[in-house]
């Protein structure tokens, strides 16, 4: 062994230093279907793989693999629940198979001249020709070649693969055998079949073969004659005696190859089965020696994947880590885990790469063959002895492979019937005799047979086949042949195997029906109700007033209704602020009704304003001075409420109304003007000189929560009072129900539902955000902005109220109370600043501060939550703005509050 690796290392060595070019390439093209790169290792790579796609819901559910795979093709998860429930006999063709599959370690030897196989294979009197015969035979050899150290890095090339070929090829047709047909290596292609059989129904198999595809999936330049012409000239192929048969028609024909080294796996079906065997895969994994170079395949796995007819079968042979040692078995099922992780099945060069790779999970039926080289746990003595005394049974129970499975350390999940035959392991070639029995003279064996007698390896079960499936498959035989080629005896299985074929109108009746019968059972599970009213009449609105209407909703179905509110539109709200609906959700009993209430009120900012109403729209700020109508037109105040049923329909209630506008809403320039102040709004003069009288009788006025001390409908009274102004009447705010917060209330409504607010220039805007509350302009530099930006009424109804607040800051400041300060010019600043749900910012609260003439120090105690974010990277230009420039580097010469 050391010997080996040293030339092994050597070799390894001399081939990668000298260049980083690829071995050379083997001088026949029947090598080309082997891997020739000593570390090859399959892998699945980046590839999507079929048993990833798997769901997690089917997965759970015991179900056959095709009716797992087609199942995953349904769209709808209750269709796809239904489907699994289904016998898959509803929508599948049955065709009853025989497989047989052997497996042999030749020991690196070629066949002799004239070998015959057949009572290995079964192709004698007990396993019969023609319908009795297996349809599918699967072969796998271990050591089919000598592992030297130039095999096992592929470094040079060797006959005796194809002179095995050959030998199988004999005993499976006879006479026909070594056709053109019979001698393709690689992994069948079926399209350039189908093609071929499509030309003419009336064609023969036979016939239609020389069509057939086949893929050389390591070496592409060589192709299928340069291979028959290579191995006629080099006259590989022994001669074989004749066998019974179909003359001059080969009944089996080769599907796939595959080789590693000295693991090959050869699989070969019946000539009438090549219509219906497609996806044809091959793939390798090494578990042999690591050199850090790579991993050899002096030792792991090669595999062939395909499907019959719809089903698809996965077929592995390996050959284990060898090793008798107490802990060798550990080897061994580090080896079987590398295999079955690193095994994958992908679509060969020149497909579609996007193609699903496979896996040994993926297949409806698995068979796994090969020299697993588990021993057994006892003394040699005891073997023999029992051995020799026919008592076989009584070492499975010591067997490293049964441990190992029970264990669940290798192979779980894998089944393997009761072995009734001796241990296949460890013979002097050409005898029946156990290796290493001390009863040989030495001159009866030669040297090399001599030091394997010397080892004296005790004899165990090394050969096994095992096979992974619990749908269609039954093992009909298990055992072993008395060929004495080998220090290993041959075993073999052979299995019943039921391949389906997916009938596709039966699958789409299948579909069909299920869906039909599932959307019955849905319409009778869904919950049914009715909208008793669903059209709400809010009759006439005013602003500020309350008006409600409500609608009925009645359970009338078989089953409970979970209903809730639902925007009409993606991501908005259920309903316009200036509705309200209770309840928004609910649960209905069957039979059970439920009244939903609708409150509508509008008054404020533009969502829940005026402007919030279809066909509103602001008035121009150019049309100075022009009056309202004295006879308002009503405007629509309409809605759509949703209503969803959970697993049921949507409702829809229509709610309208009436808005009669007046001088909420309407735009500072459309408003009629008081002789004193000047170009003032009356209504806002109204408001704020009547506050002026009435500051003693409202104690914290713009400084607590309106809520908590202005009378329900006192704003509704307000607005009617101040409305008749644009109808010539008289106006008086002293009636009963209206205290002075209610006019307050008002003037903040006022200014809070302007289409434009009073605050609105976006230079003003600009400016407000980049003033430093710790270092403001002047209130002349302040007075100087708005002047240049805002208009006429504008200019006149901020100097008018900021003469208001500036009064009650006043008073506040007497008590030193600066959070009251900043409470009151915040609530101005958040109804003069363009709309926002958050807090106006410091700066903007200061701006409005040196507006009303407040010390800049009040801003210390204002705090928010959350404000409204600054342009910090605004960088002031004072000499752009049209303010006189006498005025731009002076201090303040306003009325200031200091505390």
């Amino acid at each position: 062994m050391r010997s080996f690796l040293a030339d092994v290392k050597r070799q390894a060595l001399q081939a990668t230093s000298t260049t980083n070019e690829r071995a050379p390439a083997p001088t026949t093209a029947w090598v080309s279907d082997f891997d020739d790169d000593a570390s090859h290792a399959s892998s699945a790579g980046g590839f999507r793989t079929a048993h990833d796609a798997r769901s997690s819901s089917a997965a759970t559910v015991e179900l056959h693999p095709l009716a797992r795979e087609w199942s995953a093709r349904v769209s709808s998860s209750t269709v796809r629940q239904a489907f699994v429930r289904e016998s898959i006999d509803a929508y599948t063709s049955q065709h009853p198979l025989k497989v047989f599959c052997g497996s042999w370690n030749t020991n690196g030897k070629a066949p002799k001249e004239g070998m015959d196989i057949r009572s290995w294979l079964k192709m004698d009197a007990r396993g019969g020709f023609g319908a009795d015969a297996a349809d599918v035979v699967v072969v796998g050899f271990q050591e089919i070649i000598p592992l030297t150290p130039g095999n096992v890095l592929a470094v040079q090339d060797s006959a005796q693969t194809e002179m095995w070929e050959a030998v199988l090829d004999r005993a499976l047709n006879g006479d026909a055998a070594n056709q053109e047909s019979t001698r393709r290596r690689g992994a069948f292609s079926e399209s350039s079949y189908e093609r071929a059989a499509s030309r003419t129904s009336t064609q023969n198999v036979q016939d239609a073969t020389p069509d057939a595809s086949w893929v050389n999936f390591e070496d592409d330049a060589n192709d299928d004659n340069d291979l028959f012409q290579a191995m006629d000239a080099r006259n590989a192929r022994p001669r074989l005696p004749a066998v019974p048969t179909m003359k001059g028609v080969a009944m089996y024909r080769p599907v796939a190859q595959k080789q590693l080294v000295g693991v090959y796996v050869t699989v070969w079906v019946k000539a009438t089965l090549l219509t219906h065997v497609t996806e044809v895969r091959v793939s390798t994994v090494s578990t042999g020696i690591n050199l850090g170079l790579g991993v050899l395949g002096n030792k792991g796995a090669a595999a062939v994947w395909m499907k019959l007819r719809s089903t698809p079968l996965v077929f592995i042979c390996s050959h284990l880590s060898a090793g008798s040692k107490p802990g060798d078995e550990v080897k061994r099922n580090e080896d079987y885990k590398a295999i079955v992780d690193q095994l994958a099945f992908g679509p060969r060069e020149g497909v579609d790469m996007s193609q699903e790779v496979y896996r040994i999970d993926d297949a409806a039926s698995a068979i796994w063959i090969g020299d697993l080289n588990y021993r057994l746990n006892l003394p040699d003595n005891v073997v023999r002895t029992s051995i020799e005394a026919g008592n076989i049974s009584s070492l499975l129970a010591a067997d490293q492979l049964n441990i190992e499975r029970v264990a669940g350390r290798a192979f779980a999940g894998w089944h393997e019937s009761e072995v009734t035959f001796a241990p296949t392991y460890k013979y002097r070639p050409g005898t029946n005799v156990y290796s290493g029995t001390g009863d040989t003279d030495d001159n009866d064996v030669e040297g090399a047979q001599k030091k394997e007698e010397e080892k004296k390896r005790s004899p165990a079960w090394c050969d096994r086949i095992l096979w992974k499936g619990d749908f269609d498959i039954n093992l009909i035989d298990y055992g072993r042949a008395e060929l004495t080629h080998s220090d290993h005896k041959p075993v073999y299985a052979l299995f019943s195997l039921v391949v389906r074929e997916l009938q596709p109108q039966k699958l789409q009746d299948l579909l069909s029906n299920l869906r039909r019968q599932l959307d019955a059972e849905e319409m009778k599970s869904q919950p049914t109700c009715a909208i008793l009213n669903p059209t709400v009449d809010l009759g006439r609105l005013r602003y500020a007033e309350e008006s409600s209407g409500r609608f009925t909703m009645s359970n009338t179905g078989d089953v409970p209704a979970n209903f809730s509110l639902v925007s009409p539109v993606p991501g908005g709200p259920p309903y316009p602020a200036w509705l309200n609906v209770n309840p928004t959700s609910g649960r209905l009993l069957p039979g059970e009704e439920c009244i939903v209430n609708i409150l509508a009120k509008i008054e404020g900012g533009r969502m829940s304003g005026p402007t919030a109403l279809s066909g509103s729209h602001s008035t121009s700020s150019n049309a100075l001075d022009t009056l309202v109508d004295v006879e308002p037109q009503p405007k629509a105040a309409d809605a759509i409420l949703v209503i969803r049923l959970e697993n049921g329909r949507d409702f829809f209630v229509s709610v309208q109304g009436q808005y009669t506008p007046c001088v909420f809403g309407q735009s500072l320039e459309t408003l009629p003007t008081a002789m004193f102040p000047p170009n003032v709004p009356q209504v806002v003069g109204m408001l704020v000189d009547h506050l002026f009288e009435s500051t003693s009788a409202a104690p914290g006025l713009f400084r607590v929560p309106f809520d908590n001390v202005a009378t329900k409908g006192g704003m509704a009274a307000v607005s009617r009072a101040v409305s008749d102004i644009t109808r010539g009447g008289s106006v008086s705010l002293s009636v009963p129900g209206v205290n002075a917060y209610d006019v307050g209330q008002s003037l903040i409504s006022f200014f809070s539902a302007l289409p434009e607010r009073l605050l609105s220039s976006s230079a003003v805007v600009t400016a407000a955000d980049t003033v430093n509350p710790d270092l403001p302009p002047s209130k002349d530099f302040v007075d100087a902005l708005v002047n240049t930006h805002l208009s006429i009424k504008a200019r006149a109804t901020l100097r008018h109220t900021t003469t208001l607040v500036h009064r009650l800051t006043e008073e506040c400041a007497q008590t030193g109370s600066a959070p009251d300060i900043a409470a009151i010019v915040s609530t101005f600043a958040k109804c003069w600043f363009p709309e926002s749900s958050m807090m106006p910012s410091r700066s903007r609260v200061a701006f409005v501060g040196i507006l009303a003439g407040c010390r800049p120090s009040f801003i210390r105690a204002y705090v928010a939550d959350a404000v409204e974010p600054t342009s910090a990277a605004f960088a002031p230009q004072w000499a752009s703005l049209a303010a006189p420039a006498q005025t731009l580097g002076t201090t303040s010469s306003g009325n200031l509050i200091d505390f």
